[in-house]
């Protein structure tokens, strides 16, 4: 699966590049597409164009369990609280932003 089959309506943005580390871990019942890097711990979502995050790209950090799978803390993860935690969550319109968190 992948987000091509998972969410056959989402288009990519122009210009944009999923980062090396990353792979696909697009489902259907995801709000929108999501690629994974399992070695730094971070989930980048991409939201539609006209999506329901509140930003079209957002990073979680530290929210997969031992076993890869996304913790229980964030089966919510659009939760307002943990997203106002810059410790957990980033959110931003700018892919440069984007990109600028996943490497610190």
């Amino acid at each position: 699966m992948n987000y091509k089959t998972e969410h056959p309506d989402f288009t990519l943005p122009e210009g944009i590049t999923i980062p090396d580390g990353f792979v696909d871990t697009s489902r259907s019942n995801h709000l929108c597409p999501n690629w994974t890097d399992y070695n730094n711990n971070i989930v980048l979502f991409i939201d539609y164009e006209d999506g329901e995050m509140g930003a079209r790209f957002t990073l979680n950090f530290d929210s997969l369990d031992q076993d890869g799978m996304v913790s229980d803390q964030w089966q919510d993860w659009n939760d307002i609280e943990i997203c106002d935690n810059p410790l957990c969550c980033f959110r931003s319109n700018h892919w440069k932003a984007i990109l600028k968190a996943i490497s610190q």
